[in-house]
């Protein structure tokens, strides 16, 4: 069995979350159910993919460009993390901002809010998966080559 390439990694990732993002976004096509308690569950789902995605990019595919690429891919590299870290903000503020708010009491707002930030969350994803293969194309060999070999091994005294 051929093993599975860091950009088949990454679109696995996106999937999961994509596939969580649908069944959201066909709840907010349904006004009269407004559930609240699916989409509060559907929120956290995103959030918990989101995480295990921001782990395996960062440990995987940021981090050892940054220290171990070409000028060019650290360079790339930085500003993919960067642009990551600010999504993931505008993700967590929505989260927190209705996390506890009865949102069919403020559906005019949520539902807007929810739409724009999944919107966000699908474009980031399209750029992302574009600057990496990119990234993999110049150089398929400089992650998988020169990635750690555990998290935290340089730590140990």
């Amino acid at each position: 069995m051929k093993p599975r390439s860091l950009l088949d990694r990454l679109v696995e990732h996106q999937n999961v979350v994509r596939g969580i993002i649908a069944r959201a976004e066909t709840c907010l096509r349904h006004p009269h159910q407004r559930d609240a308690l699916t989409l509060a569950k559907l929120r956290w789902e995103v959030a918990r993919a989101i995480g295990a995605y921001t782990l395996f990019k960062h440990h995987e595919l940021f981090d050892p460009l940054v220290a171990h690429g070409t000028a060019e891919q650290a360079r790339v590299a930085a500003e993919a993390k960067r642009a990551c870290l600010a999504m993931g903000e505008q993700f967590q503020a929505h989260v927190r901002k209705w996390s506890g708010t009865p949102v069919a009491d403020h559906w005019d707002e949520y539902k807007p809010a929810t739409v724009a930030i999944l919107a966000k969350l699908r474009a980031h994803f399209d750029t992302e998966r574009q600057v990496v293969a990119s990234m993999l194309v110049a150089d398929p060999q400089a992650v998988r080559v020169r990635r750690p070999v555990a998290i935290g091994a340089g730590d140990r005294a």
